[in-house]
């Protein structure tokens, strides 16, 4: 006799187990925008020129950041270079750098243990970032 709900098999059939996955390739998540146009106007009031006043000031104070972080790994301030990548982290998701915001954040974990090398590659990551930023909003 056969439980309720239980399948019926042919005989010698191996039995399979159910899919837990899709079988569709799956997405991989979308990098981050470099700048988001939409966030940061809605965190602006809609004022165009309080966006543009935001981002002319985040290109201007940005490589005084970047200058202050790679002082802090030269010298091995874990303390130091965390606060700043912390500081860089919070300056972009204010003006809605997702991109850098991303690479900020990875750079802030690595500090935390301090992993010193991939902390280095990722703040060359994030100075590539930012010139990426740079061009995207000239043009």
């Amino acid at each position: 006799s056969r439980k309720p709900g239980a399948e019926s098999r042919k005989p010698g059939a191996e039995s399979r187990k159910p899919r837990t996955e899709s079988r569709e390739p799956r997405a991989e998540n979308p990098e981050p925008q470099i700048l988001d146009r939409q966030a940061l106007s809605e965190r602006m009031g809609k004022s165009e020129a309080l966006c543009e006043h935001f981002v002319i000031m985040f290109m201007d104070i940005m490589p005084g950041q970047l200058e202050n972080l790679n002082a802090a790994l030269a010298h091995h301030s874990a303390e130091g270079a965390f606060r700043e990548a912390h500081t860089i982290k919070g300056m972009c998701a204010n003006i809605s750098a997702n991109r850098l915001r991303e690479v900020a954040r990875e750079t802030e974990m690595a500090l935390e243990e301090p992993e010193w090398e991939k902390a280095r590659s990722l703040v060359a990551k994030l100075e590539e970032a930012f010139e990426e930023f740079v061009r995207f909003c000239k043009h």
